[in-house]
């Protein structure tokens, strides 16, 4: 007895038609999620950037701020503080 009639059983294109639409879906999403990776990993970036720039100024400071200490220190003779 055929009961793919009234069973409503996909032909064989339907459901190739069908997995295409899935992987369509699929696809875009994946797009998408790149997208906002790729958008993510510049922010991550551009964040590098400014804590690198931020580093090397504390450290000119750093250096400067221990070079006045040490004249400071030659001019007072005052002994180091050994830590």
């Amino acid at each position: 007895m055929d009961t793919d009639d009234w069973l409503g059983c996909p032909t064989p294109l339907e459901m190739y038609q069908h997995q295409c639409s899935i992987l369509v879906d699929e696809l875009v999403e994946t797009e998408r999620m790149l997208r906002r990776a790729r958008a993510n990993i510049a922010g991550l970036v551009q964040m590098n950037d400014l804590l690198m720039t931020g580093e090397a100024e504390a450290e000119e400071k750093l250096a400067a701020a221990e070079e006045r200490s040490a004249c400071w220190n030659s001019i007072t003779r005052l002994p180091r503080c050994k830590a």
